[in-house]
């Protein structure tokens, strides 16, 4: 199955344009203050770049082996196994798919990976003779709204903490996470299946229907290595009791930190260390030997996100240059003192993330860009922990509703879906996340959780 790409710039429009005429304000005002010139305008992206070297080598890395795996076919063979189990029982088939995509997202932050599995997702549709809307919103609701939980996404979580200020995850705190991932998994689950109003069982020739062949032996292995990268992942990131931490074995590694302690260049290296083991078995799978042409692929399709990154962390630097942080620090401080801390983060925050995601649709891109304004006002007030989990939340639900989505906007060309009929089926689902978002910052707010 060969995977289509619609990460190109056209699906970053309104963030790049919001990106640069952010960068350029700041840097009019540090001329105008006198403490940044005209050309640090142009200096700012590449020292961004430099700050989130570590980020910017974790996106190419697992874009190009996320590519190799989606290359192999072992996500169609994969599925096509699911299908020959649960072909009578429907209902609970699409449950596992939802549940599927939702832990990817969750996990690994695939979200326009997905438009990947589009393909497969269709022929599934066909064969059960499912309502053509469920194919937009199986490649779209799952994977997302486990973005939007993200109880280990290394996109989301990672990169925050990767941030100065932003604390290491409490055990207490990723159980929160995978709480709230169950209830919204689980609500969308039930919205899909809903909406689906199938026509006839076709279970009895849906076997003929799909022409996939059974997974091959070197198939298996690859499939192997990819749910046993999933599973060291989720151990390397969930933040183990410190009795539970022990390092690596210095003939492994004498670099990487503790398994339980791992950041974005620990992942990195176990995305890149997979891919290399995968290699031979990919050759043995797709004998005309373009492994490195899909993995320069996959890592192409990320590139539109590292100029971002770039950006985003120059304008976090650029800021800090001309003055213009501490400026907007002492202002944010005076109305905190003047409405109480805990009013200022309770009302303004929600609603200043959703603002704000509408116009940095990337995670990535607003955690650097966005987040190290708020760090120095959340470690005053007592309440840098709200910061993560409800950017989180925030970016997430407006990715589903908002049209400079790149993911929303790709997948309602490809299905032929308007934006208008996409708000008219689902509207009631989201206003209810909306009011489960904003639940859910509550509880964190008041538990004190990131």
């Amino acid at each position: 199955m060969k995977k289509r790409q619609f990460g190109g710039w056209e699906n970053y429009r309104i963030s790049s344009l919001f990106l640069f005429f952010f960068s350029l304000c700041v840097s009019i005002f540090g001329v105008i203050t006198g403490k940044s010139g005209i050309l640090d305008f142009f200096f700012a992206p590449i020292e961004g770049a430099i700050i989130a070297a570590r980020t910017i080598f974790f996106l190419l890395i697992i874009g190009g082996s996320l590519n190799i795996f989606i290359a192999s076919g072992i996500f169609e063979r994969f599925f096509y196994l699911l299908f020959l189990r649960f072909r009578t029982r429907q209902k609970f088939f699409l449950f596992i798919l939802v549940f599927l995509f939702s832990l990817s997202g969750t996990l690994i932050g695939i979200s326009e990976e997905m438009i990947g599995f589009l393909p497969l997702i269709v022929r599934v549709c066909t064969i059960f003779s499912w309502a053509p809307v469920l194919i937009l919103l199986l490649t779209l609701l799952p994977a997302n709204i486990g973005v939007m939980a993200s109880t280990l996404n290394p996109f989301v979580i990672q990169v925050a903490l990767s941030l100065p200020g932003i604390k290491e995850s409490s055990f207490l705190v990723v159980l929160f996470r995978w709480v709230v991932w169950f209830i919204l998994t689980t609500l969308t689950a039930f919205f899909i299946w809903k909406l689906n109003c199938y026509r006839r069982d076709n279970s009895p020739e849906s076997k003929e229907l799909w022409s996939a062949k059974l997974p091959t032996l070197y198939q298996k292995i690859i499939m192997l290595l990819f749910f046993g990268l999933l599973l060291l992942v989720s151990i390397g990131l969930f933040p183990w009791p410190d009795k539970f931490i022990f390092p690596l074995p210095k003939f492994i590694s004498r670099v990487m930190n503790p398994i339980g302690r791992w950041g974005v260049s620990d992942l990195s290296v176990l995305f890149l260390f997979f891919s290399v083991i995968s290699w031979p078995l990919f050759l043995k799978q797709k004998p005309d030997g373009l492994f490195f042409k899909h993995y320069l692929e996959g890592m192409i399709g990320f590139l539109p996100v590292v100029v971002l990154i770039a950006v985003a962390s120059g304008i976090s630097f650029l800021s800090e240059l001309s003055g213009l942080k501490s400026f907007l620090l002492r202002r944010l401080f005076i109305l905190a003192k003047s409405l109480g801390a805990q009013e200022v983060f309770l009302f303004l925050l929600f609603p200043f993330f959703i603002l704000t995601s509408i116009l940095i649709t990337s995670s990535v891109s607003f955690a650097f860009s966005v987040l190290p304004l708020l760090i120095p006002i959340g470690l005053q007030l007592g309440t840098l922990s709200t910061l993560v989990s409800s950017f989180s939340l925030c970016n997430g639900l407006v990715n589903l509703v908002s049209p400079t989505s790149p993911i929303l906007m790709s997948l309602l060309a490809v299905t032929g879906f308007s934006y208008l009929k996409y708000i008219r089926i689902t509207w009631k689902f989201l206003l209810l996340l909306l009011v489960l978002d904003y639940l859910f910052f509550l509880i964190s707010f008041s538990l004190e959780f990131i």
